[in-house]
C-alpha cells in the first residue's frame, strides 16, 4: 500500500481503490480525527473523474450500499478506512456512442424577478 497523503490511499498492483480514511492511528494507538473526510474524498473523486475523461478513459460511479464491511474484507483494508465510491475504469469500446447533449438556452430556464 502506498500512502498518497490526506484521506486517500491506493492499493498497489493492477487494482486500485480510493478509500476514505475515517480516522488516523497515532504510533501510540490512539485515534487521530480527520475532519470533513467525506467532503475531501468526494471532491477528490470529482477531480479524478474529470482527469479520467480528459485522458480518454471511461468510468461509472457506484456507491457500495450496505456492503462496506464485506468489501473492506475483500479488499483487505484496515478498520479505519471506509469505501466511499467504486470507480471501475477502462477504455471505451470502439463502437461506443455518446448522446449529443445540448444545453437549453438560458432564457428557457431562467426566470428574472
Amino acid at each position: 500500500m502506498k500512502y498518497l497523503g490526506g484521506n486517500i490511499t491506493a492499493r498497489s498492483g493492477s487494482r486500485r481503490c480510493v478509500c476514505n480514511v475515517i480516522h488516523g492511528i497515532l504510533p501510540n494507538g490512539k485515534k487521530l480525527t480527520h475532519y470533513y473526510n467525506e467532503i475531501s474524498v468526494s471532491i477528490s473523486c470529482g477531480l479524478l473523474l474529470a482527469a479520467l475523461q480528459n485522458v480518454g478513459l471511461v468510468t461509472v460511479t457506484s456507491t457500495p450500499l450496505n456492503c462496506g464491511p464485506q468489501l473492506r474484507l475483500v479488499l483487505k483494508r484496515p478498520a479505519n478506512e471506509k469505501l466511499l465510491m467504486l470507480l471501475p475504469v477502462g477504455y471505451p469500446a470502439c463502437d461506443a456512442t455518446v448522446p449529443e447533449l445540448k444545453r437549453k438556452p438560458l432564457d428557457d430556464i431562467l426566470v428574472h424577478i
